[in-house]
């Protein structure tokens, strides 16, 4: 059992009332400012303060995406929020907190199928209009020596990631995708949150001036050139809701 109280986290606030698109991202994420950089945005970075502890009786779906709403609320303008975590037999496994914790996270994923979700909320500050969605990506972990964990712990690369390992480590090579989106395994599934910016009345850059990776296993607009409302919206949760609550 995995005394999980860290995941990541993700704040974007894009400011387009009359300072034009800016966008000031909240995380210390390096996936995260590649995803959104590949959009073709500008923004710049700041930190994010929100308490992550997951609370009793609370699923990790549950859990991502109430941190994103409470993220999202916490700020101001057009902003993007989000958190991720690693679920296995419906546990949520985190970031690991020391090198024995990433050792021990490494050993029980070893060989396994989990999933990744990520929790995003997407907030107009301007009108309080809000709105949040969870997507979800089954992964395979695969059977790697001992060796190769070790070195891998000892590059640093697991400790400030949900799982402890990183999909797009091209040394490890850790796990490969079974379905869903690749950029919500790195920690934020773009396509879906253009898709979302669009709804709520943003500008954003065409669909064919955007960067993200490739490797989605499932409908996407990246890929297809389908750009009609949800087509990014793979393995989607069901239930968006609107935020409630108004600005804190």
């Amino acid at each position: 059992m995995f005394p999980q109280t860290h995941h990541i986290e993700c704040v974007a606030t894009l400011s387009l009332k009359p300072d034009t698109s800016r966008i000031i991202l909240a995380s210390a994420s390096p996936r995260r400012r590649e995803l959104l950089g590949g959009l073709g945005i500008q923004f710049d970075v700041a930190p994010s303060n929100i308490p992550e502890d997951q609370l009793p009786g609370e699923t990790p779906t549950d859990m991502v995406r109430r941190l994103s709403r409470e993220k999202a609320l916490a700020q101001h303008g057009y902003f993007i929020a989000a958190d991720s975590t690693v679920v296995l037999d419906g546990e949520s496994i985190a970031k690991p907190l020391d090198v024995d914790d990433a050792r021990a996270m490494l050993r029980r994923l070893w060989g396994t199928q989990h999933q990744v979700v990520t929790g995003m909320t997407i907030l107009d500050a301007s009108t309080g209009r809000c709105i949040t969605e969870s997507m979800s990506a089954d992964v395979a972990m695969r059977e790697f020596t001992d060796a190769e964990m070790e070195s891998s712990i000892a590059s640093g690369t697991p400790m400030d990631k949900a799982g402890a390992y990183a999909i797009q480590d091209d040394e490890f090579r850790p796990a490969s995708m079974l379905n869903g989106c690749y950029p919500n395994v790195m920690g934020l599934p773009v396509c879906r949150v253009v898709e979302i910016l669009a709804e709520l009345g943003c500008s954003t850059p065409d669909w064919a001036d955007m960067t993200v990776p490739h490797g989605c296993l499932g409908k996407c607009p990246f890929q297809s050139g389908d750009t009609s409302p949800g087509s990014g919206a793979t393995q989607r949760s069901a239930g968006a809701t609107q935020c409630s609550g108004g600005m804190r």
